[in-house]
């Protein structure tokens, strides 16, 4: 109940603002980004009676503190050609806050590096790219070098993660809290605390290789349930827990 209220109060400080950004074009209750660069200098906040695209080759830039939330599913539509790229060029920006969606969310080869937690009324979320309760499939995407405690943390969601790669995290790649999923197919590599971390969670994992965590490959807590097959592990504290 304290998590939930907390959760409220932050989204409290998030307010729909599309009509600012120039550059997004409604088509029906979609808000699509097309091919280019971008700098935002403020959150771009989606309502939840639309949804946001972003087609192949966006680049976006947060700088002064922005982020992207929405209240509805999200498309990133990359491509292997004209992959999507999300940074932060002045090391300030936050990162992405999907919740509360009815539908799932899809996010195609993506490119997400130096990203931060996004953060409202004195409150912080753990992670840069954030699922709560909200669906998500994830392809061929890398997490490079976040700022914050994890880079992917998704919460009372069903996931489905594949041919990911993550590099460089301040702290855990992906944490997921009272979830279902699977990840395949996946690198972590020089994790600045554990690589995979779940609690009170279902998890399914195949083909992953860990190389170099500062603390545990794989901690699987609060009544966690693991299937792993073909999991390798390199250096690091502790291998499994």
């Amino acid at each position: 109940l304290e998590f939930s209220e907390s959760v409220e109060t932050y989204k409290s400080g998030f307010r729909s603002n599309t009509q600012d950004f120039s550059f997004i074009i409604t088509k029906g209750d979609s808000l699509i980004i097309e091919g280019g660069n971008y700098q935002l200098e403020q959150n771009l906040v989606i309502p939840k009676e639309k949804f946001l695209v972003l087609n192949p080759g966006v680049s976006i830039d947060l700088i002064n503190q922005a982020s992207i939330v929405s209240y509805s599913h999200v498309f990133l539509n990359g491509s292997a050609k004209e992959p999507i790229e999300i940074f932060s060029s002045d090391s300030t920006g936050g990162g992405i806050f999907v919740t509360n969606t009815e539908s799932v969310s899809t996010v195609n080869h993506c490119l997400f590096r130096n990203l931060s937690a996004p953060a409202a009324n004195g409150w912080a979320l753990s992670g840069a790219i954030n699922f709560h309760e909200a669906d998500v499939n994830i392809y061929s995407s890398s997490f490079i070098s976040n700022r914050c405690e994890d880079f992917l943390n998704i919460i009372r969601s069903e996931f489905s993660l594949h041919d990911l790669e993550f590099s460089g995290t301040q702290s855990d790649a992906f944490d997921g809290d009272f979830v279902k999923g699977a990840i395949y197919n996946s690198t972590f590599i020089d994790c600045g605390n554990d690589a995979i971390d779940v609690s009170g969670s279902q998890l399914h994992l195949e083909n992953i290789v860990v190389n170099l965590p500062a603390d545990k490959a794989i901690s699987a807590g609060e009544n966690s349930k693991i299937w792993a097959k073909n999991i390798e592990i390199y250096g690091g504290e502790i291998g499994v827990v």
